[in-house]
């Protein structure tokens, strides 16, 4: 089953947080990171594989003004690991343009063996109640013949949000093939992630340890499932 984390209280929201610290700041999240067990992930995100991962999640009333959003990687195989990070509408498989939000350019260097969290600040950016929406990080469009992957928390083992899945496309250094072209969606499985909004309160980013992990490849439509 499904467990919404939308407009949950501060105290619920506290007392999720694993090795949180004691205090909690004024904001208010839309999360499933402190469902995350700090070990389970999706591999390999990057060049020249798996370019592009996502999660969809839902607009509402409460959420409808993104200042940011948080992912969690580690380096997996290579060298580093150079990416963007994106919010765009999405048709239920792919993006529908314009971009909303486009970051500069990232590095996740080769060697990072513990999962750090990635934020990016999207300003204020208005969003529709009810409508689709993708966080993304894409490696498309930095391609520079090094291979480097990463591995994105994700907590593999069930469903943790209900107003969307993690998505992949397989699209290499095509960056607009994210237009024209359907991804893979994962039903059943979502990134670890936070999108932040004014108002509310949560807890403070969680610190994760690292015991295993399970990747997932694909090529040609193929996927790999494996456990560390």
């Amino acid at each position: 089953m499904k467990t919404s984390l939308v407009g949950l209280s501060r105290a619920a929201l506290c007392a999720l947080a694993i090795n949180s610290a004691s205090h909690c700041f004024a904001q208010l999240m839309l999360t499933n990171s402190p469902s995350w067990n700090g070990g389970d992930y999706i591999t390999p995100f990057g060049e020249p594989e798996i370019a592009t991962v996502g999660q969809v999640f839902t607009a509402d009333d409460a959420h409808s003004l993104l200042l940011g959003f948080t992912f969690h990687l580690k380096s997996d195989a290579g060298g580093d690991v150079d990416f963007r990070g994106y919010v765009s509408t999405w048709d239920g498989t792919k993006l529908t343009g314009p971009l909303l939000f486009s970051s500069g350019l990232r590095t996740l260097p080769v060697g990072t063996n513990t999962f750090q969290p990635v934020t990016f600040d999207t300003g204020s950016l208005s969003l529709t109640p009810g409508a689709l929406y993708v966080a993304f990080l894409s490696a498309s469009g930095a391609f520079d013949s090094v291979d480097g992957t990463a591995g994105i928390a994700a907590p593999v083992s069930s469903d943790t949000y209900s107003g969307g899945n993690l998505v992949i496309a397989l699209n290499g250094d095509d960056f607009d093939a994210l237009f024209a072209n359907a991804w893979e969606e994962l039903f059943g499985i979502d990134l670890a992630f936070t999108l932040e909004f004014p108002g509310g309160a949560v807890p403070e980013p969680v610190h994760f340890g690292l015991f295993g992990a399970i990747a997932l490849a694909g090529i040609s439509g193929i996927r790999r499932l494996r456990r560390a």
